[in-house]
């Protein structure tokens, strides 16, 4: 519920309505000529402009009101090796905040945009994460341009060398060593 402070809102309650954004209020209270509460619908975004009609008149404030931004704090999956099945994985990023439809919610991994981001519930996003290159990774959503993230939520895996094709070389003209592994990527890192 959200307290609006004014004047002009009626000397009585003269069914009062609000809106937060371009979204109407669920409840719309008189209290005074100077108070009115209004229950906000669920949303996403920040300075958001309120209104309200009273008593057959109108007001608004710009920049009143912003929804919390999203919270991401755990995943479901495992990023893991994304480079032996085809370069892609999915995942679940759970949190709060995400949202209220699937139109304003997309997932990044560091810097790189999920391959897809599907909003599931405003506390869950499915993201299709890209291949990438070992270390911890930061998982960001966006919900309604306001941005939350959690560092360190993801790993790929690890360069693993398990052994080269020649294994005496020239001391005076060196030579090409060709090594087998795993985690090594699905193009060109350099």
């Amino acid at each position: 519920s959200v307290t609006l402070s004014g004047s002009g809102l009626g000397l009585a309650d003269y069914s009062p309505a609000s809106r937060v954004g371009g979204t109407a209020g669920e409840a719309s209270v008189w209290h005074s000529d100077t108070t009115l509460s209004c229950k906000a619908a669920p949303g996403v975004g920040s300075t958001l402009r309120v209104s309200v009609t009273a008593a057959a008149t109108s007001g608004s404030v710009s920049e009143a009101l912003s929804y919390d931004r999203p919270t991401p704090s755990s995943l479901l999956g495992n990023i893991g090796n994304t480079q032996r099945g085809g370069g892609s994985v999915s995942l679940t990023v759970l949190g709060s905040g995400m949202g209220n439809s699937d139109t304003t919610t997309r997932g990044r991994i560091s810097g790189t945009a999920c391959e897809a981001s599907a909003w599931a519930s405003g506390s869950a996003v499915k993201c299709r994460a890209a291949a990438g290159i070992a270390g911890s990774r930061q998982v960001m959503i966006t919900a309604g341009l306001r941005l939350g993230s959690v560092s360190d939520a993801v790993s790929y895996d690890r360069v693993s060398v398990r052994g080269s094709d020649n294994t005496n070389l020239s001391p005076t003209l060196g030579g090409n060593v060709f090594l087998t592994g795993s985690n090594l990527g699905v193009f060109d890192h350099s």
